[in-house]
């Protein structure tokens, strides 16, 4: 935390970019599952790193996660869930998602359209 700030570095693909994040001072690293995203890895790529990664809150960020996805994330060991979603999701779908991982572990992301707020 600086000044109050938590600073979270998301995208990371490697133990350099994470240990770049942990010297900067980032509070949690984040790491996309989403195939789209060219910061995306799999969850392969970070069970390679994760036991060597630096001692921060590790997030996890995916767009409109299955529930199998987000439960397989879960067991990774990630501290939180960012996840990102159009805005006329249904609730039922975010319901689950904070069932799958508790909702004071869940970062919600809704994309608004334009000019609602």
């Amino acid at each position: 935390m600086i000044n109050g700030v938590r600073l979270k570095v998301c995208g990371l693909t490697s133990l350099v970019d994470a240990d770049a994040a942990d010297a900067v001072g980032a509070d949690a690293l984040g790491f996309i599952f989403y195939p789209k995203s060219p910061r995306g890895i799999t969850l392969t790529q970070f069970a390679a790193m994760k036991d060597r990664l630096p001692p921060r809150k590790k997030v996890a960020v995916s767009v409109e996660p299955a529930a199998a996805d987000l439960a397989a994330q879960s067991a990774a060991g990630f501290d939180f869930f960012q996840i990102h979603f159009s805005a006329d999701t249904p609730t039922y779908l975010v319901a689950s998602w904070a069932e799958t991982v508790g909702l004071s572990r869940l970062w919600l992301a809704p994309k608004l359209p334009p000019g609602r707020t």
